[in-house]
């Protein structure tokens, strides 16, 4: 659309300037009735614009269909494009012809250009949308792309996404249409539909602004696309290869240094075994990694620092933002344990697990219990908050104003502040004067705050209790599971289980789970690399899984699954300070979505209470393909 035109000056200001006042501009005219008369009169034309059948949605003018023949001017075509303006007035062959037959753009978006140039207020379809502003991009139109740029996309996103898909060019004047739009329109399934079937480069540009929980379900995504692409053209799994048009959607930051800096090498055996595909030495993918390499050191620096990546210009959410972890990794190794018998008040040092996390974005996390206590919390969530923030954060204020300094033989107390406390203690009065230590007879701390309280009422050994914790956008390879007691200093648990299952058969490959159950021909098997890069875990799953996995699944009661056991304890209380366990070998390194912990004995005063507030998981994650189109993926627009 043109932009505002400025209002002519009134009288008086034109009486002000004639009379010898500071002179005053009128601005342009703003009215366009004699161009826009030429153009629809054809009067005075020296060129014809002569526009064929397109190939669709844009394609470049295939000689198919019906020629249309629209006159035009050549001074006012180059007085708003400078490419045009080096056409006409310039050396060029075109400079003297009398016909034009534009490469690229369908007559339509060409109709609805030229008739916004001659001054025509006509309202944009959203079906011309994209394709116009490829037209105004690839001929230098700059006020028609800020305009269109400067459109509020919201209602219109997913028509603009599924143009992007269709694209004949995708500039990066795309990408910043793209991250506005594709976000919020990821969740719908006709759009995955249309992406599997989409050019390479237009994959790219969608699969870039994906919300990603990893960086390696986004590889995940382009590597299915490709594998599925090559079965298409019945091509041999060997001659399948990664295009390098796609190496620009991945944040490669996310993956360990040293396959990056092998890559950069041209050494691609470790990055090939990453993707599960071939990959082609080229300059593209060697400046790639470079670009990854120093961003990863940048942001690691950063980190180092204390600070956060600048964030630019944007007011809203970035990718960045729905990672599960910094940079996009998708490896969570077990925090630092602290000795058994720790102190109450003490916490697992970086112990936020992955459902912590999960929760930290928004994602939908279920919490069931066998039965509930009177005195668990209607929060539930409150059962991955491995700070116990109540608990600790009234512990820390009782230690700040309860120092006992003892030197040289002499006690005194100081609260947070400094100044005495003077309160009494086992009778005796403490100040902050000096006092002899011997004379502190009886003296304790203050009592601390009673914990958070969570758990299950009593039952019995042949219903034992236990709690679940079910995560619908997300599954896990668990390496570790950490445990807290829940209650006071009584009623411990001592003989346990813990469980995994899944609710329904764990993925092939996102690809073929997101186009349907009728798409699961193939086998993707691909490996997921932490971002410390310490292990990788192989994702590969038989193919009749995938119809299950398509549908997303659910949590499904204790008698239609069948768990695993991931450790068994017998005659071991848990801890007040909260303890992370790890896993037995039994997993055999599957993925799970349903974690439990079960009671196999009476706890340590005999009942058959379950009092645990804390419960979270360690390990390998990726994203199911309900995340994607559920509303898991669903955020703000970035910009």
């Amino acid at each position: 659309m043109p932009s505002p035109v400025p209002r002519l000056p009134d009288a008086e200001t034109v009486k002000g300037a004639a009379a010898g006042a500071s002179p005053r501009t009128l601005g342009r005219t703003p009215d366009f009735r004699g161009l826009r008369s030429l153009l629809d009169d054809g009067l005075l034309t020296d060129i014809k614009l002569v526009l064929r059948g397109s190939g669709g949605d844009g394609a470049p003018a295939d000689g198919r269909g019906a020629e249309e023949e629209i006159p035009a001017h050549k001074a006012v075509l180059a007085g708003v494009s400078d490419v045009l303006r080096a056409q006409f007035a310039g050396g060029f062959g075109d400079a003297s012809t009398s016909v034009w037959r534009p490469e690229v753009g369908s007559a339509l978006a060409w109709r609805w250009t030229l008739r916004w140039i001659y001054g025509h207020e006509d309202t944009l379809p959203a079906s011309l949308l994209v394709e116009v502003l490829l037209l105004a991009d690839h001929f230098q139109i700059e006020s028609l792309s800020a305009g269109i740029l400067a459109w509020p996309m919201e209602d219109i996103a997913e028509e603009v996404v599924f143009h992007i898909l269709s694209a004949w060019a995708c500039p990066e004047v795309l990408g910043g249409l793209a991250r506005r739009c594709v976000p919020l329109v990821v969740h719908s399934a006709e759009l995955w539909l249309a992406m599997w079937d989409s050019a390479p480069q237009n994959v790219a540009l969608f699969v870039r602004f994906v919300p990603v929980l990893c960086e390696m379900d986004r590889l995940r995504l382009l590597c299915g696309y490709v594998e599925r692409r090559g079965s298409q053209a019945k091509e041999s799994p060997n001659a399948v290869v990664f295009p390098d048009c796609l190496l620009s959607a991945v944040g490669w930051e996310a993956f360990p240094v040293d396959i990056l800096e092998a890559a950069s090498r041209d050494d691609l055996v470790l990055l090939a075994e990453l993707a599960g595909l071939q990959l082609r030495s080229s300059q593209a993918l060697r400046d790639t990694m470079f670009r990854a390499i120093a961003r990863r050191c940048q942001a690691l620096e950063l980190q180092l620092q204390g600070l956060r990546r600048p964030s630019q210009h944007f007011s809203r959410k970035e990718r960045v933002d729905m990672y599960l972890l910094p940079l996009g990794g998708d490896s969570l190794r077990a925090p630092l344990q602290l000795p058994h018998g720790s102190a109450p008040s003490s916490t697992i040092a970086g112990a936020a697990g992955l459902f912590a996390r999960l929760v930290g974005l928004g994602l939908s996390i279920t919490v069931q219990l066998s039965s509930v206590h009177s005195r668990t919390p209607r929060d539930k969530a409150r059962l991955f908050d491995v700070a116990d923030r109540a608990f600790t954060a009234a512990a820390g204020a009782a230690a700040a104003a309860w120092h006992l300094t003892i030197a040289g033989g002499v006690a005194a107390t100081s609260s947070a502040s400094g100044a005495g406390t003077g309160a009494a203690a086992g009778g005796v009065g403490i100040s902050n004067a000096s006092t002899p230590a011997h004379l502190v007879v009886g003296m304790q701390p203050p009592p601390l705050p009673p914990p958070m309280t969570f758990g299950t009422e009593d039952q019995s050994a042949e219903d034992a209790p236990w709690i679940e914790v079910f995560s619908k956008d997300c599954e896990i390879r668990p390496v570790a599971i950490g445990l807290r007691h829940g209650w006071y200093d009584s009623h411990y648990c001592r003989s346990f289980v813990l469980e995994a299952c899944h609710s329904a058969p764990s993925q092939l490959g996102l690809s073929a789970a997101l186009v349907g159950p009728a798409a699961a021909t193939a086998v993707v098997s691909l490996s997921a690399c932490g971002a410390d890069g310490d292990d990788c875990l192989g994702l590969g799953a038989p193919a009749a899984a995938l119809a299950a996995a398509a549908h997303g699944g659910g949590s499904t009661s204790s008698e239609e699954v069948r768990w695993t056991t991931l450790l068994s304890r017998t005659d071991h209380a848990l801890s007040s300070a909260g303890e992370v366990f790890s896993v037995d070998a039994g997993a055999d390194g599957a993925c799970f979505d349903r974690f439990r912990v079960r009671m196999t004995g009476p706890n340590s005063v005999g009942s058959w209470h379950l009092m645990v507030n804390w419960f979270d998981v360690y390990g390998h994650f990726r994203a199911k393909a309900s995340y994607f189109t559920g509303d898991g993926c669903r955020v703000e627009a970035t910009l």
